[in-house]
């Protein structure tokens, strides 16, 4: 057997069932496991208890060993090897706040000097042929609430990527690991690792892979969000990947699809909100009572329901709940209702089951909008119509209940049969989608499922927008050449892949598995899967070029004005964090306005505003504590430097008690221009250094701040002690 086969048995702990191995009393080997845990984390005798627990499910042989002391605990999880799998440090100075101030602080170490940490601490718990790359997602830092770096990456054996991932967090106070876990904790692996040779090339893997893509050509909604263009865009058929060893291409999807059982139907649940009404109304009130005049009875959306021939739905279903609901941005009043029949269920399920219809109506005109059914897990299966009669019935429905947008559509190539249990498929699930020029736009589609048994029409739902432009079918490229730009968006990577296997009890590798209850177990082997370091979504049905999907945008800010300014550095060191105006110019020798002010203390939480809604930046204003409620907006009002004072203090919680009289001392050299009311503020502000004072000495309070001083203000507050 090979080195790196031994490394990896210990990595995995890919031990036999605890019984069939020599017999060892747990003290010892809980002994034993605990000195190699301490000698691997350099772990000392200062702590006053300790205990471990053993778990062990027959493949699995874990030790959870707990360390403690006033004020601080330790549990580490390892195998039986004393292999370090999970680790969790928890001290009295990592005690949760719940002060729910916004109080942002400046970590006091560097992301950069985390990550030298996290990289120092794997080096000790991972084996010889195991590291790790961590993903450039991590890199957004919160000041809001920022205690721990986090980072995570997947597990690189030999150089190559595993499925197995891992994840570390570091305390931003003091640069200690607060807690490390890896993804196969609890995972077995049937089997060796193979080794990195392989026996077929990349470029070979490569092009077995591109024979699985395949594009469909549809109209998709540009960016414009008015107007559909023709794109080629990917059809899934299946998860590959190409054996490295051998060469066979694997549908990984099919591998499951074999393995998996048989699911129950599953049941929705309807939306339950009422409308009351009462005397005595305000304006407001009586402007909200007036949204329902006009709603359709109980009675008469019950009738318009059983009158949709359609639907099946007779005397054997009654009536239950029924609700309406306003939709607050088009006044919309829907009509929720709920229908129940009891369902002939099989001998050894019970009799009390029960299907459910959950039917949403206008509540003013009757019209449907759409439909579910649920049936209960156990129902009897019934005769089946042919695939021809339920499409039948789904178009017969269609045509008579939604014959503008029926005549445009046709069926697309999304259906597909709902299943029930062991009873198998229950309904046809059909999309009708929006054809135009001989190709589909998906999202005008009407989707509806017709009951095998009985031909009605089990769920309906329709999306439909008819203000969408089309662009022209001209000067299209063909499928292969779609089809070549697509596939060369991605390479063929070598990595190892997890593949399940189906349990054989026959085969004596695979009994004692079979004995424990597993159907299925991992193996892990050496492969190549199609990758790209790009968004790829389809391709431009015109110009072939490849379309990306468009990553959320960056959280750092960056200005164009800053060059030379006395301020640059403390904006700059904030807009790191996204702190900040959203603009690609700060101009920070403007004078500060109340606008201003808020979406730049706001954005410390997160909070972006574009400018674009006053009411919703006011609103968060007094949520975060920036300004008291039933303050007036005046977003144009200049500013001045003691109120940007006042609000940092009042967010942060700091202005507890700057009310009180006679116990601060200002030392700036125009104090006696402070007002009694601010005085304790401007004291607490130079206290905590947000404040020192112009060359003279001067506060200068009640002058308009202009955006630099605000901001080196806020600096100067995140900098604190």
């Amino acid at each position: 057997m090979s080195k790196k086969i031994v490394v990896w048995m210990l990595i995995l702990c890919l031990a036999l069932p605890f019984s069939a191995v020599a017999q060892q009393a747990a003290d010892e080997e809980l002994a034993q496991v605990t000195e190699k845990v301490k000698e691997t984390l350099g772990i000392d005798d200062r702590y006053t208890d300790f205990y471990g627990e053993l778990s062990d499910n027959g493949l699995r042989h874990n030790w959870s060993l707990y360390w403690s002391m006033k004020g601080e605990n330790l549990n580490v999880t390892a195998d039986s090897a004393g292999k370090v799998l999970n680790y969790y440090l928890y001290t009295d100075s990592q005690g949760y706040d719940y002060d729910n101030h916004l109080a942002p602080i400046f970590p006091k170490v560097t992301r950069e000097m985390a990550a030298e940490k996290a990289q120092a601490f794997l080096k000790k718990v991972l084996g010889d042929q195991e590291s790790v790359v961590f993903s450039a997602f991590n890199e957004r830092i919160d000041p809001y609430e920022q205690t721990r770096y986090y980072f995570s990456g997947a597990l690189l054996v030999n150089g190559l990527e595993t499925p197995i991932s891992c994840s570390i967090s570091i305390q931003t106070s003091d640069l200690s690991v607060a807690s490390f876990s890896r993804s196969d904790g609890r995972t077995v692996y049937l089997g060796d690792l193979p080794d990195a040779e392989t026996g077929i090339t990349g470029e070979k893997a490569k092009q077995l892979l591109n024979g699985t893509l395949s594009l469909k050509l549809q109209y998709v909604l540009s960016e414009d969000g008015k107007t559909a263009v023709l794109r080629y865009m990917p059809v899934y058929s299946g998860e590959y990947v190409v054996d490295a060893k051998t060469g066979e291409l694997i549908d990984v999807s099919e591998l499951y699809n074999r393995l998996a059982a048989p699911e129950a139907g599953s049941q929705a649940a309807a939306d339950k909100s009422a409308a009351a009404g009462g005397s005595g109304l305000s304006p407001a009130e009586q402007a909200g009572v007036e949204k329902l005049e006009g709603v359709l009875s109980k009675e008469q959306l019950d009738a318009k329901v059983r009158a949709v021939t359609g639907l099946l739905i007779g005397g054997e279903y009654t009536l239950g709940q029924v609700s309406y609901r306003v939709d607050q941005e088009n006044d919309t009043v829907y009509g929720y209702l709920t229908y129940t029949a009891r369902a002939q269920m099989q001998p050894d399920a019970g009799d009390s089951g029960y299907i459910r219809k959950y039917i949403t109506l206008d509540a003013k005109t009757g019209e449907l909008i759409s439909l579910y059914t649920g049936y209960p897990y156990g129902m009897v299966k019934q005769e089946g119509k042919t695939e021809e009669q339920l499409k039948a019935s789904a178009e017969s429905f269609l045509r008579e209940y939604s014959p503008g947008h029926f005549g445009q559509t046709a069926l697309s190539g999304d259906t597909g049969s709902a299943g029930m249990g062991d009873d198998g498929a229950t309904s046809l699930q059909l999309c009708y989608a929006q054809s135009v020029n001989g190709y589909f736009y998906m999202p005008n589609a009407l989707n509806v499922s017709v009951n095998c048994a009985t031909g009605a029409v089990d769920s309906f739902s329709q999306n439909w927008d008819d203000a969408v432009t089309f662009d022209s079918a001209d000067n299209l490229i063909d499928m292969q050449t779609a089809l070549s730009a697509y596939a060369g968006a991605f390479s063929a990577k070598l990595c190892y892949v997890e593949l399940p296997v189906k349990i054989d009890p026959t085969q004596p590798d695979l009994e004692p598995y079979a004995k424990l209850g597993y159907s299925y177990i991992y193996r892990l082997a050496l492969g190549y899967v199609l990758d790209s370091d790009r968004s790829v979504i389809g391709i431009d049905a015109k110009t072939g070029k490849v379309i990306e999907r468009e990553e959320q945008p960056d959280q750092t800010l960056a200005y164009d004005d800053l060059s030379g300014h006395y301020a640059q550095a403390q904006i700059e060191k904030l807009a790191e964090f996204g702190i900040g105006l959203i603009s690609s110019s700060f101009g920070p020798d403007k004078q500060l306005t109340e606008r201003d002010m808020l979406v730049f203390l706001l954005s410390t939480a997160g909070q972006r505003f574009d400018g674009e809604n006053d009411e919703w930046l006011y609103e968060a204003a007094k949520q975060y504590g920036l300004i008291p409620g039933g303050t007036v907006p005046a977003p144009e009002r200049a500013v001045s430097r003691m109120e940007v004072i006042r609000t940092i203090l009042r967010m942060s919680g700091y202005d507890k008690t700057a009310g009180l009289k006679g116990i601060y001392r200002c030392g700036f050299s125009d104090s006696q221009t402070i007002s009694e009311a601010d005085y304790g503020y401007a004291a607490i502000a130079q206290g905590l250094g947000i404040v020192g004072g112009d060359e003279a000495g001067r506060l200068n309070p009640y002058e308009t701040a202009t955006r630099a001083e605000a901001a080196v203000m806020l600096y100067n507050f995140m900098n604190r002690k």
